[in-house]
Order: structure tokens, then sequence, then C-alpha cells
């Protein structure tokens, strides 16, 4: 990984679709990807990528609760647990 700024950008990430208004199923299975990242409301193309056998991580926060976990759930799911961790929750004691 390398980092920019404050990201941290996997050396190998496909390039980013365009997938708004629709999505492509065919697309996205014809990538192979490790992991597919939807932020989606709605479960009809969530359930059919997971038919097809495809890695895929749902988010969709809606409240800043929400977000806080969210961050950290990706942070584990890319081999980035304490640096998604310190973006979530930079400092836990100031929260309280």
């Amino acid at each position: 990984m390398k980092r920019s700024g404050h990201e941290i950008i996997p050396q190998q990430v496909q390039p980013r679709l365009n997938t708004y208004p629709t999505v492509s199923i065919e697309t996205i299975i014809s990538l192979n990807p490790d992991v597919v990242l939807a932020l989606v409301e709605k479960d009809h193309v969530v359930d059919q990528l997971r038919q097809r056998g495809v890695p895929l991580l749902k988010l969709f926060p809606k409240d800043f609760e929400t977000t806080t976990q969210e961050i950290a759930t990706l942070g584990r799911v890319l081999g980035a647990a304490e640096r998604c961790q310190s973006i979530a929750c930079p400092d836990a004691r100031s929260l309280r």
C-alpha cells in the first residue's frame, strides 16, 4: 500500500467504475475483483453479485455512529484496521 495524504491506497486497485445510475453486473464480474465495495441502499445488485460469487462489502452509513463503524470495518477488510480506526475515531477520549 502507498499513502497519499490521509488515504491508504492499495497498489493494485482496479479503476473506479461509473455505476450511476445503473451498474453492469457483467462488467464487474469480468474484472474478477478481490472485493467490491457497494455503497447502495437497495439490495438487488448486491444480491446478484453475491449469487455470482463476487466478494462484496456493502456500506451505507446513515448516521455518524454507523459511519465510524463502517470505516473501521473497511479497514479490517483492507488490512488497514489501525489506520482506519484512527480515521473513524481519532481521539475517543474527546467524544466522552
